[in-house]
């Protein structure tokens, strides 16, 4: 795990292990799900400094020194935000976006389908519009909220994650494609097997794996919602966050 203290110090630790200096100046950091055996091993943490750079640093077992800068600070200008799902992780700035870590899903956003630990991120130039990223726990796929108001997703799609509402053949989408029916999404969360949207004014969308009808609300046993379907709600809601299947 990782944490930073309000000296700004980013300090990390491993299973048994006492916390370790990482850095300073740190203002963001997000862990990446860990997974171990098979043939991932994602045990990394990202994070972000005052200066707009963006840093990742291994937890894998190998010595916490000399931390690998993924990002140069001159690369498309200063980090805007960043998000971290599954076994990757992607940084919004203002003129790209970079994706590392994980890419047999198109997690990279980039086109091809890559290997499973990429840490020379190539940039996705149609992202200058992109506002911000959505949330993102624990997800194989990532969503970003443009400039006017449209949502943009790629990655997992078995489910219906990127809500294109296609069948289970286009199970994944190596490049950004805007999630059809919605308008002025002001926030999202994306998270394992699903995505939710809020738009103003319109309320609550969400879509994928529709496990214990969590999408319609016990009103349609559908196992999985391809497309953004409303959420009825007794209140206006003002955020939201998905978090294994379950949102709040």
């Amino acid at each position: 795990g990782c944490v930073i203290n309000p000296k700004k110090e980013l300090r990390c630790w491993r299973l048994g292990a006492a916390p370790v200096l990482v850095d300073t100046q740190v203002v963001d950091v997000k862990v990446p799900s860990l997974i171990v055996g098979g043939s991932f091993g994602y045990t990394e943490a990202y994070y972000t400094k005052l200066n707009g750079t963006f840093w990742r640093v291994p937890l894998d077992g190998s010595p916490m020194v000399g931390v690998q800068k993924t990002i140069p600070a001159t690369a498309n200008g200063m980090i805007r935000n960043f998000e971290s799902g599954f076994a990757h992780s992607c940084t919004l700035t203002a003129g790209a976006m970079h994706c590392i870590g994980a890419g047999h899903y198109g997690q990279q956003a980039n086109g091809p389908f890559v290997g499973n630990n990429v840490l020379t991120p190539s940039p996705y130039s149609i992202t200058s519009k992109f506002a911000r990223l959505a949330r993102t726990d624990g997800s194989n796929h990532s969503c970003a909220i443009t400039n006017t108001g449209e949502l943009y997703c790629w990655g997992f799609n078995v489910q219906g994650e990127t809500g294109q509402g296609l069948p289970f053949d286009h199970s994944e989408w190596p490049v950004p494609h805007v999630v059809p029916g919605l308008t002025n999404v002001v926030e999202a969360t994306v998270g394992h097997g699903g995505t939710c949207a809020i738009t103003r004014p319109g309320g609550l969308y969400c879509w994928g794996y529709n496990v214990n009808q969590w999408i319609t609300l016990g009103t349609d046993s559908t196992q999985y919602i391809r497309l953004p379907r409303y959420v009825p709600l007794s209140f206006t809601p003002m955020s939201v966050h998905m978090v294994l299947g379950r949102i709040c």
